[in-house]
């Protein structure tokens, strides 16, 4: 499951705590929750669309703002969810779903998102982690980066990079592949700009309604979640490696703002990769109390411990 020197143990033993016959049981999707969950998000979105053409007020628009970059992570979250194969039972459906109503929408690839997130899980710990970059210290040992970081300015081009829908499209073998895989996207766009056209919203709500919330409700509370989920306060960041199963017990609105769908339990999801959101809670209850598993109780606590511990000094050898 992960070849990371630093973690393998410690997952394997984590997993041993939860028998074969109660995994099977957990690890079937709630069919129903996750169709109400797609629905309500999607529901939400639209609806902030339809007040925002009809009440065409600064506050309006400013709660249609709130209510769609909201419901865009939630949306990205069961995206999430779907890299795993954890939104349905059949394989071609769960990437259908992910693919045309969360990935598409949001300009993502979902093919390089899947590649690179399972290559996260793999080497969670290692050296080689495409998404270490985030949780490291090193190279935001100071007050200014980790602020940097906190407006996603720090981390954006990377990630970008890490899963643009068009990265292969230079290739000359692999043009008409990549376009075929990632044609949700641009169709994905179109159909946003006609649902903003058909509630009467101008051209450049796209951007106002769309494009912005996607980056301050979606990219920068995820790559703060991202830093806190694996962060360690330790220099240099190969001290930390083996404490990097971590799970945070938020308050109801850090939860919302940055873990929603049960997203903080992260120690757990990277043990049991395979089970859906709806069932870490209780996977949570069954492991959360392992020695190998940090439990933290605030993200905007843990953020704070890091502002005033940086700038971090190596351990003597």
């Amino acid at each position: 499951m992960i070849s990371s020197p630093a973690l393998a143990d410690a997952i394997k033993s984590v997993r041993a705590c939860v028998d074969g016959e109660t995994l099977a049981r957990l690890a079937v999707p709630d069919a129903k929750r996750i169709a109400r969950d797609l629905a309500t998000d999607w529901g939400i979105i639209l609806a902030a669309f339809a007040v925002a053409g009809v009440f065409p007020f600064l506050w309006t628009w400013c709660v249609a703002f709130v209510a769609i970059g909201m419901c865009q992570y939630r949306l990205f979250v069961l995206g999430h969810e779907a890299l795993h194969a954890c939104l349905h039972r059949d394989r071609a459906t769960n990437d259908r779903l992910a693919r045309w109503l969360v990935y598409g929408p949001m300009w993502t690839g979902f093919a390089d998102s899947r590649r690179a997130h399972v290559a996260h899980h793999d080497r969670l710990g290692a050296h080689d982690d495409p998404e270490r970059y985030i949780y490291e210290i090193g190279n935001k040992n100071s007050k200014w980066r980790l602020l940097l970081l906190c407006l996603g300015v720090l981390t954006f081009f990377r990630a970008v990079q890490r899963v643009v829908p068009y990265r292969e499209i230079g290739s000359t073998t692999s043009a008409g592949k990549a376009l075929r895989q990632r044609a949700s996207v641009l169709v994905a766009q179109v159909a946003i700009v006609l649902l903003l056209w058909f509630f009467g919203l101008p051209w450049w709500s796209y951007v106002v309604l769309w494009l912005a919330p996607i980056y301050v409700f979606v990219f920068v509370p995820d790559e703060i979640r991202s830093f806190c989920d694996h962060a360690v306060l330790a220099a240099p960041d190969e001290a930390g490696d083996r404490q990097r199963l971590i799970t945070y017990l938020p308050g109801r609105f850090e939860a919302l703002l940055l873990a929603p769908h049960n997203l903080h339990y992260q120690a757990e999801h990277h043990a049991f990769p395979e089970l859906p959101y709806h069932a870490l809670p209780e996977v949570h209850r069954l492991v959360g109390d392992h020695p190998e598993i940090t439990v933290r109780r605030s993200y905007f606590g843990f953020l704070w411990q890091a502002f005033t511990a940086v700038p971090l000094q190596p351990r003597a050898a």
